[in-house]
């Protein structure tokens, strides 16, 4: 793997801070729900577009400090799930990342850039359009605010499921520096950087800030090298990540400032490979599963011509009845392989890369009875992977690289302030614009035709007046090698919208507060997918030209469509909020909100697949109450229901000849749940903080949904005559939604002791966090074979915090080494096989922190 080099520049940086006189520091607010409750630090929060105290916020908001996120070791937005149960992070790759709250907001499984996400992704007020920025490390974090529940009345881009809003670290007119090191196992080693300052009088102000990240991958390679040579040892779903950020303070008067800022990140990982799970058995015939098709062709499991470490621990055959002549439940052989093995022979080499850049510039001006902001922002998202999309050692897919590049400018304008004692508003206006281009390589190899093709006899080949039978094109050497398709796939978003919120204090303990939105969006997709290679029918003129033909393109073939269209939609919330004590806040809100329509953009399956989808409408409710039951602790409570019609996801069709997923509408679905918060500091050593969330999602109404894995090849009675066709598709109502949890939760806490380390005053700490979630599934389409159990993780770290501005402590993650699954996925082609991607194993290590 490439490697970079952070050691000795990030030593000296540290070396010479620690040289230097220390600085007086800026006082600087904490907000880490951890060290103390709202009421004793003041939890100012932005979530509102003011500041105010977060037990104030007649909105579900969870509130993470920059000191929480770094000690926590909290790299990314990716981690977040682990402190705030509502959240839901799946990735089984950067771009393929879904961002959910209260299991919504992003299709679930591969991304598809035809879709809206339902949470927003905000930084420093600039909206992020790509989830797969999410993995990036975090730079300069001051605190982030996790909001649940419809957003659009607030924020420029419409957030039908929640927000997460990131907010970094201003500069400052007062010198600082900060450094920290981390080193662990794994190879891991990671420098961050931080440095602030005046740099034109008291006029002008700096910060640049650096975060290097390099640690060894967690699966063992085999079969990689030049012509496949088995190069057992290289290393898999690695770190290799390098981030800058600078930004400048211009403040021009007392009412008056600007602040440009600048990033830029560059990752470099071999990942993100899966492994396989298990083998789901299906309604075809053995000879069409899994291990039949693996036995065709004289290979061992999984690999192609060796042995792999990822030995089968369970295999069994699974028979059912039939009635009538039609079989009652899938047949086949049932297999568990060992995953946690960590090992895979994946013949096609794994990247993962990305740059991501970008620049905003944000001015505050203090006019009139509020203040005007307005945030310009042009962002940038490169991503050109390597992936092995049958995840075995076997020559199926031999090439799936999906190259994207994404160009989005934004500008937001609001206005936000008090019109006398009672009456506060927000109002503002936002415009959005995104370019993508994909080109997406895919190649099939020699083994393609067995996988792929339908090898009944039944499964005719016709063209050019010759006919050729599926039980001999699956076996026709060589009849899908190098076949090649090119999706070049432009795709164009404009939105604009126009948002306003009124606070009335009706009283001094009750608050009316009414929001409305007015949306306009337009969208263009232009897709074209060339076909070439595969076997030239010109060598076997035995076989027919015309069926050699058809069978290449019942695999691949050319599409070629476009799609332009536009839409408006005006959405609201109405919130009721009362103080029932100083001590006691609680709220209603009822909200309507709008995801805008999408369009399929990875291809589709059948001319009848429609390229526009429907757009969802969202209806939702929500009572809550914030409490502050004694001084030093808080307690909030929330029970929401929201439903969703015309709700969109991402499906697979697990029929011989699809390799990609794409778009569809399930008519309702329904999300409903309890969440609790608390902190509490119980004394001056000890302060603990916590979470739990049930959740409840389910198709309330998905009666043409695609099949799940094990329903693959299942006949059903002809309509049209006598005999049985295969099901199209399946009603999988009432089923659950996939990615939710029934239960989640988050406990966590910290002890001090007052003491001497070296002769320099400061304190001992040990402090620890830990979260759980019940099982859930990992397929829209509601596999009983893809369900995720539950598991618990468990956090901590021991050190010491001086008090003259640094720290050094040791950290374990994942103590108790559990073993779980962040998402399982299906092989194409309906062969039976699942994979997943594994949970991060038990690292540890040791940070040095640094603030002078």
């Amino acid at each position: 793997m490439n490697r970079i080099t952070l050691g000795a520049s990030a030593f000296a940086l540290l070396a010479a801070a620690l040289a230097a006189p220390a600085q007086a520091q800026e006082a600087q607010l904490t907000l880490a729900s951890a060290d103390a409750a709202a009421e004793d630090i003041g939890i100012v929060v932005t979530a509102r577009r003011v500041s105010e105290n977060v037990q104030d916020v007649p909105i579900p908001v969870s509130v993470i400090g920059g000191e929480l996120i770094a000690e926590s070791g909290t790299s990314n937005v990716l981690k977040l799930e682990e402190l705030v149960p509502s959240l839901q992070f799946f990735s089984s790759n950067p771009r393929n990342t879904a961002l959910n709250i209260r299991g919504l907001g992003t299709t679930f499984g591969l991304t598809n850039d035809g879709v809206e996400i339902g949470v927003g992704l905000y930084v420093d007020g600039v909206f992020w359009a790509r989830p797969g920025q999410a993995a990036l490390d975090f730079i300069d974090v001051e605190q982030i605010e996790v909001l649940r529940g419809p957003q659009g009345t607030l924020y420029g881009k419409n957030t039908t499921a929640g927000a997460i809003n990131v907010t970094t670290r201003r500069p400052s007119f007062t010198p600082g520096t900060d450094v920290e090191l981390s080193y662990g196992n794994y190879g891991f080693a990671q420098a961050k950087a931080s440095i602030t300052g005046p740099v034109w009088g008291d006029i002008v102000a700096g910060r640049l800030s650096f975060s290097g990240t390099q640690r060894d991958g967690f699966l063992t390679q085999v079969n990689r090298g030049n012509g496949g040579a088995n190069n057992y040892g290289d290393d898999l779903n690695d770190l290799n990540n390098l981030g800058v950020r600078g930004s400048l303070l211009f403040e021009f008067s007392d009412s008056l400032e600007a602040i440009f800022a600048a990033d830029y990140t560059r990752q470099r990982p071999e990942g993100y490979a899966q492994v396989p799970v298990r083998v789901a058995p299906t309604y075809r015939t053995a000879n069409r599963q899994f291990f039949g098709i693996i036995d065709s062709i004289n290979a061992t499991v999984p690999g192609t011509n060796y042995s792999l470490p990822v030995a089968e621990t369970f295999r069994t055959t699974v028979s059912n009845p039939t009635v009538n002549g039609i079989p009652t439940g899938p047949n086949g052989i049932y297999a568990e392989f060992d995953s946690f093995a960590r090992v895979t022979d994946a013949d096609v080499p794994h990247r993962s890369y990305q740059n991501i850049d970008g620049e905003s510039l944000t001015i505050n001006w203090d006019v009139g009875p509020g203040t005007l902001t307005s945030i310009s922002a042009r962002r940038f998202w490169d991503w050109f992977p390597s992936n092995d999309r049958d995840f075995i050692g076997l020559p199926i897919t031999t090439a799936s690289n999906n190259r994207s590049t994404q160009y989005q400018w934004s500008q937001e304008v609001r206005y936000a302030g008090d019109l006398g004692d009672n009456l506060s508003f927000v109002v503002g206006a936002f415009y959005f614009t995104q370019n993508i281009a994909t080109h997406n390589l895919q190649s099939q190899g020699w083994a393609a035709a067995r996988w792929l093709i339908d090898p009944r006899a039944s499964n005719v080949f016709s063209g050019g007046g010759t006919t050729l039978a599926g039980n001999v094109a699956a076996f026709i050497p060589g009849l899908l090698d190098g076949l090649t398709q090119i999706q070049n796939v432009y795709t164009e978003t404009t939105s604009a919208a126009v948002f306003s919120q009124i606070e009335w204090s009706v009283t001094d303990r009750l608050r009316l507060i009414p929001g409305i939105r007015f949306n306009y969006d337009e969208k263009s997709v232009d897709y074209d997918s060339p076909v070439t290679g595969g076997l030239n029918p010109a060598t076997r003129p035995d076989l027919g030209a015309g069926a050699i033909q058809a069978a290449k393109n019942s695999i691949l073939s050319r599409q070629t469509y476009s799609a332009d269209t536009d839409d408006t939609n005006i959405s609201g919330q109405f919130t009721v909020a009362y103080d029932f004590a100083d001590n006691i806040n609680a709220y209603a809100t009822y909200a309507t909100s709008f995801k805008s329509f999408g369009l399929n953009v990875a291809g589709i399956p059948a001319a009848s697949t429609p390229v526009v989808i429907e757009p969802e409408e969202v209806t939702h409710y929500e009572i809550g109450v914030k409490t502050e039951p004694f001084r030093g602790a808080v307690f909030n409570l929330t029970a929401y229901n929201t439903e969703i019609e015309d709700y969109q996801t991402s499906v697979v069709a697990n029929v011989v000849g699809t390799l990609r997923g794409y778009l569809a509408n399930a008519e309702k679905v329904r999300v409903r749940g309890v969440e609790a918060d608390w902190s509490a500091r119980l004394s001056d050593n000890f302060s603990t903080y916590g979470a739990l969330a049930w959740t409840d999602g389910e198709y309330v109404s998905f009666p043409n949904s695609p099949l799940p894995i094990e329903q693959t090849g299942r006949p059903i009675p002809n309509p049209n005559g006598s005999g049985t066709i295969t099901a199209p598709s399946t009603d999988i109502s009432g089923a659950r939604l996939p990615g939710i949890s029934d239960w989640a939760a988050s406990i966590g806490g910290e002890y001090t002791i007052p003491s001497l380390f070296l002769g320099r005053e400061g304190e001992y700490f040990i402090a620890a966090d830990a979260s759980y979630r019940s099982d859930y599934s990992s397929d829209p389409a509601a596999s009983e074979y893809m369900v995720i159990d539950g598991y618990s993780l468990v956090n901590a770290r021991i050190g010491f915090k001086a008090a003259d501005g640094w720290e050094v402590y040791l950290w374990g993650r994942n103590l108790a080494d559990t073993e779980y699954f962040d998402i399982l996925a299906t092989q194409s082609g309906g062969s039976g096989l699942i994979v997943g991607t594994l949970g991060d194993p038990r690292t540890y290590g040791i940070t040095l922190r640094g603030s002078f």
